[in-house]
């Protein structure tokens, strides 16, 4: 019988080594094993936690409105006199922000045209048209730079430069420059409303008409109330506008009326219907309806169409 050959023993260091292996290759398996199990109890996975999505971040100001750039400055309107002899007068205006934000301040830079077009003669030429383009800061007391806040209180300041000019030249020429502040006001309610505004200003580089501010003064002052009311489908406007020259004649100066209305039907129409045209009447008496007649009094009442970029 053969003999066997006693088993030698492995040392300490060899046996740990040999189970550090051993649990090395079969730890994946027990693992497994235990995630089975789990799932058969729980009826769910077990594993590493899903990885979360990166919070999405808010978008400042991605439910706010559009910032409005380029807009109406002044009145614009389309209009035409009763007889031959009363002109078809027309005005356009706009501004463009020169630094956009929803602050409650920026600067603009504005163009403003008004015509005298005489458009029922044979060759319907136009009689003559002034340019005004001015630059200016505005600092706003309300929430939106278009309208103001509910109640009484003021609504803007700027101050600025203005160049006007009829385009001419030599003799024929008329132009000045001024340097303006103007404060507005406003008490805005449902369904009437009420604005206030005083503009004064210094004429400067007046040579080729230098008793201009003799008619035209250091001023005007304007008051206008409005009324806005959805139920009845109403949206008017009626201002009033003073000027009182420098000269010691009451009658140097003149004075501008203009009404607006159309009817309101923003619910229906959603946006759009800001641009719907109103209808417009205007009546100007005394001096400097255009700069021609700076040193002329004229009087005249005329009927059309004028257009806003509010909604209000």
């Amino acid at each position: 019988m053969a003999r066997s050959r006693p088993r030698r023993a492995l040392p300490m260091g060899g046996r740990s080594l040999l189970c550090g292996a051993l649990l090395l290759l079969l730890a994946p398996r027990i693992a497994t094993a235990e995630a089975a199990a789990t799932t058969a109890s729980t009826g769910s996975e077990v594993g590493p936690e899903p990885a979360q999505p990166a919070p999405t971040a808010k978008v400042e100001g991605k439910d706010e409105p559009e910032l409005d750039v380029l807009t109406f400055h002044r009145s614009n309107y389309w209009a035409t006199g009763f007889t031959r002899s009363t002109e078809v007068k027309f005005q356009f205006s706009f501004k463009y922000d020169l630094w956009p934000s929803r602050g409650h301040h920026t600067v603009y830079l504005a163009y403003t045209q008004k015509s005298l077009w005489d458009l029922y003669e044979k060759s319907a030429p136009f009689r003559e048209s002034n340019y005004a383009p001015e630059i200016f800061y505005a600092h706003y007391h309300s929430d939106s730079h278009s309208q103001p806040n509910p109640g009484c209180n003021f609504f803007s300041e700027q101050v600025g430069v203005e160049h006007e000019s009829n385009g001419e030249a030599n003799d024929a020429s008329r132009s000045w420059n001024r340097i303006f502040a103007e404060l507005n006001a406003t008490c805005y309610g449902k369904p009437t409303f009420g604005l206030l505004g005083l503009r004064v200003w210094y004429p400067i580089g007046i040579a080729e008409n230098k008793t201009i501010a003799e008619t035209q003064g250091y001023g005007e002052l304007s008051a206008g109330f409005g009324v806005d009311d959805d139920s009845l489908h109403m949206n008017g406007l009626l201002t009033v506008a003073l000027r009182k020259g420098a000269s010691k004649d009451l009658g140097k100066g003149s004075v501008t009326v203009d009404a607006r209305w159309r009817p309101t039907y923003q619910r229906l129409f959603g946006k759009a219907w800001k641009f719907a045209p109103y209808v417009w009447f205007q009546f100007f008496a005394g001096y400097g309806e255009t700069l021609a007649t700076y040193d002329s009094s004229t009087t005249s009442a005329r009927v059309g169409v004028g257009f806003s970029d509010r909604a209000q």
